[in-house]
């Protein structure tokens, strides 16, 4: 596994290929995601008073996570690392 940083010179290698380094937000898989977040929000706020700090904060951040780690993994340099 390489943990280089990338340089700018790494990024505009992508940018002439024709990739962006947020094209995650074009993906389908994102769009649902973000559909299925505010869905959760909304049922999370739904939720009794005394399950704010509970049950209603760790819904909110799991569904927070299921779009930044599509975020993440979407922050590779080739198009055979996302397989």
């Amino acid at each position: 596994m390489n943990n280089e940083r990338r340089t700018i010179s790494d990024e505009q290698k992508i940018e002439k290929k024709g990739g962006s380094l947020f094209r995650f937000r074009q993906w389908p898989v994102y769009r649902a995601a973000k559909l299925f977040r505010k869905k959760i929000r909304a049922l999370a706020s739904s939720l009794p008073e005394e399950e704010k700090y509970l049950l209603r904060n760790q819904m909110s951040r799991a569904a927070d996570s299921i779009c930044l780690n599509i975020a993440e993994g979407s922050n590779k340099l080739s198009d055979i690392e996302l397989s």
